[in-house]
């Protein structure tokens, strides 16, 4: 019977992935996975191929994170609650939350214009350009929306990096306060 263990490539990526909550991609390595592991360096290298294939296979397992943050009921108003997970999601996994970001900013099919160029089609990320198709519909989504995911994205920044300590009900009301604060003027009430 060997005392080695069994090494698969959930393992591998399991691994990789608590080395980058511990220090950010650029502290994966497979012998730092090997070490971790009690093996070598070559079931990390037979399973995952390569270290550009295991970054690929941990940006997958990433994203499945970052995408049940944002699909959590957390309110079940769903644009508050795919900010709210946003947030939720960078505070609790910080190093996670840049890494997603840094490699989905390359991705085209998970840009979000904020420049809103009339000539160029906005790309948003699948979850969200649903969001706000139905938005539209119902006549609720306006300038402000765009500001909303522009105050979201700042406050999970100041999240992930420790500099704005909040709970999910925090969380919860900061995003309400500014999506108040973000509607159009036509929306809201007037004084008698």
């Amino acid at each position: 019977m060997s005392d080695r263990p069994v090494i698969d490539i959930a393992t591998i990526i399991g691994t990789a992935l608590d080395l980058v909550r511990e220090g950010g991609w650029e502290c994966v390595s497979a012998r730092g996975i090997a070490a971790r592991l009690g093996t070598s360096t070559t079931p990390i290298y037979s399973l995952a191929g390569s270290m550009e294939r295991l970054k690929a296979e941990c940006l997958k397992s990433a994203r499945r994170l970052f995408e049940a943050s944002i699909r959590h009921p957390f309110t079940g108003k769903e644009a508050l609650d795919f900010a709210t997970g946003y947030v939720v999601f960078a505070r609790d996994e910080p190093r996670l939350f840049r890494l997603v970001l840094d490699c989905l900013s390359a991705e085209a099919d998970f840009a979000i214009d904020l420049q809103a160029d009339p000539e160029q089609p906005v790309t948003v990320p699948d979850q969200l350009e649903g969001i706000m198709k139905r938005l539209v519909a119902s006549g609720h989504c306006h300038d402000s929306a765009t500001r909303a995911l522009i105050f979201a994205h700042g406050l999970a920044c100041l999240a992930s990096s420790g500099l704005a300590a909040m709970d999910d009900a925090e969380i919860i009301r900061q995003l309400q306060a500014a999506g108040s604060a973000l509607r159009p003027l036509t929306d809201r009430p007037q004084p008698c």
